[in-house]
């Protein structure tokens, strides 16, 4: 009902609904030992134990919006005790999914969990250094505490009158930080009452009575680094163990004990009597017995209630709500049992219930296939609840014929090529082919035909003659000589076509000369120059000439400066001149 007003007035405000519908929860409840409202678990561990710490979140949240603390109970000589906030071990928004157990992590000492308030409208704004008890007893929807409590040692069992004495030190190595000692007797979870004459590191009682009986707690005050202040830096639990076996009375100096029903012995050791075995239970036919310490139980069998001692009368588990029938299942009661039937509808064992394969109804027909001419459309249904094994009678999938009001654009094709033109020359000729796009023509915008309107080719019996051409000059190559009158040349081949036999050669020709004007006059050394690299051939084919040439580098040289000599190239081609 709460949650429900809390929406609604989301929506009133126009909060979005997966904003108000944060709840935090405990998951799994089986990690706590005491859950004290929805929000609060409390977990009894030892020291070096580990803990785990999950919850549930109702609704869609960031990751970044969840916050993780560490509280400390602090407190300051005998003024009031005040609460302050730090982060847990763990980084912030980090969950911290086990820790080791230390002696600063058990109550009053607490971790909790909360979404950021400014994520949550209407909750309580609460003070960033302040608990107050009723937040803790009473947490708001967007916190969740987890609380460690030590294992209680026991002590005893003792007798109603006796004397108690316990000492700290026998159970704790005592820090040198330790400033302060608070023990408390327990009331209920969470819930403790300061022994107000108890100080120091021991307690005393004597005589006890019934009230003194049950948890007695000693929580330990010290410094810790980077923690301002005094803070609890451990807790203690001691179970004050109450001997249910006897019961004595002070006879003068002497005190005389008898064991009480559910015992046996002399008084003085009083051993539990197992009523089930010795034939004084009162148990009826039909029930099972059970020895208890004490004491014994009678227990109905499956499917029946009572005290088993009077009566065991058949269970109605549909109207108690503890049978294991499947949602979609009818329980009908029987004697001692139950019954389970899969609704119409379903079918199964009635503990677990398969809903029966049918057909879903029939989708919209899908558009026309094609937007022009005639096309198909189809429509489509699917058999429901595969798991099942079953299959729907009929087809999954129809198609009928459509037709677009719109004609269909009409592509052109080609006709077929035309007979080859006659050849325009006997030799060295060409003749053609031509074709049209009209197979068909296109039409509503039809795409024209892809290609060539028209080709040709090469035609004649008779190869024509090649006729020689001259390829370009070639570079000018170097001076002949370095110093003084010298000249340079050029060539070119005639390849450009080559000539064929009955071709006509390349006239003019194939050598150019022209004197190195640039050269610097020569001094030092008289006489000829070196001789230069042989020229090229005269000739492209059969026999020419190669000239080189040296240089007078005064007037007194003898001899020749030219020199020549034959060259060979290839034979020439037939009716060459």
């Amino acid at each position: 009902m709460e949650l429900r007003v809390f929406l609604l007035a989301c929506l009133i405000l126009g909060i979005p609904a997966y904003i108000c519908a944060q709840v935090l929860t405990i998951a799994p409840t089986t990690l706590c030992d005491v859950i004290k409202e929805p929000r609060v678990c409390v977990m009894s561990r030892d020291v070096g134990d580990d803990a785990k710490f999950d919850v549930d979140i109702e609704g869609e949240f960031n990751h970044d919006e969840l916050q993780w603390y560490k509280h400390y109970l602090q407190g300051k000589n005998n003024s009031p005790r005040h609460d302050w906030r730090k982060h847990a071990p763990n980084k912030r928004r980090q969950k911290p999914d086990h820790i080791s157990i230390k002696e600063d992590d058990f109550y009053e000492n607490k971790y909790w969990i909360e979404i950021s308030e400014d994520q949550l409208p209407f909750q309580k704004n609460i003070r960033a250094y302040q608990l107050d008890d009723d937040e803790v007893r009473y947490p708001s929807k967007n916190r969740v505490y987890f609380i460690v409590q030590c294992r209680p040692v026991d002590l005893g069992p003792y007798l109603v009158g006796d004397n108690l004495h316990i000492d700290l030190e026998d159970h704790y190595t005592i820090p040198a930080s330790a400033m302060k000692y608070i023990w408390t007797k327990s009331v209920s979870p969470l819930e403790f009452k300061v022994l107000e004459d108890v100080d120091g590191t021991t307690m005393d009682s004597h005589s006890m009575q019934l009230t003194d009986f049950g948890v007695v707690s000693v929580r330990i005050y010290g410094s810790k680094e980077g923690i301002p202040g005094r803070v609890q830096i451990a807790e203690r639990n001691f179970n004050i163990q109450l001997d249910h076996s006897r019961v004595c009375t002070q006879n003068g100096p002497r005190k005389v004990c008898q064991c009480t029903v559910g015992y046996q012995g002399n008084g003085n050791i009083c051993k539990d009597m197992n009523e089930c075995e010795n034939g004084q239970a009162q148990c009826l036919p039909e029930a099972v017995c059970e020895n208890t310490e004490g004491s014994y139980e009678c227990i109905c069998p499956d499917g029946y209630q009572g005290d088993g001692e009077k009566e065991c009368t058949d269970m109605d588990e549909c109207e108690l709500n503890i049978h294991n029938c499947d949602t979609y299942a009818s329980c009908m009661n029987t004697e001692g049992s139950y019954k389970c039937d899969c609704q119409e509808g379903y079918f199964g064992n009635g503990f677990d219930c398969i809903e029966m394969s049918i057909w879903t109804p029939w989708s919209p027909w899908s558009p026309c296939s094609v937007t022009c001419g005639s096309g198909t459309m189809s429509r489509s249904r699917t058999c429901t609840n595969p798991e099942s094994g079953m299959i729907c009678d009929g087809v999954a999938m129809e198609h009928e014929t459509c037709t677009s009001s719109s004609p269909c654009p009409i592509n052109g094709g080609w006709s077929e090529w035309s007979q080859w033109s006659p050849c325009s020359e006997t030799c060295g000729g060409q003749r053609h082919q031509v074709r049209v796009c009209d197979n068909p023509t296109p039409l509503h915008g039809g795409l024209y035909c892809e290609g060539d309107l028209y080709k040709s080719e090469q035609c004649g019996d008779q190869s024509c003659p090649v006729d020689g051409n001259w390829s370009k000059w070639g570079d000018w190559s170097t001076c002949s000589a370095t110093c003084g009158p010298s000249e340079r040349s050029r060539v070119r081949l005639c390849d450009n076509p080559a000539p064929s036999e009955d071709g006509e050669p390349c006239t003019g020709l194939h050598k150019e000369t022209k004197p190195c004007e640039d050269n610097p006059p020569c001094f030092g050394n008289r006489g000829w120059s070196s001789w230069s690299h042989w020229g090229t051939c005269t000739v492209t084919c059969g026999i020419g000439e190669q000239f080189r040439q040296r240089l007078c580098k005064d007037s007194k040289c003898s001899g020749q400066n030219q020199q020549q000599k034959p060259c060979f190239i290839r034979n020439c081609p037939r009716g060459y001149r």
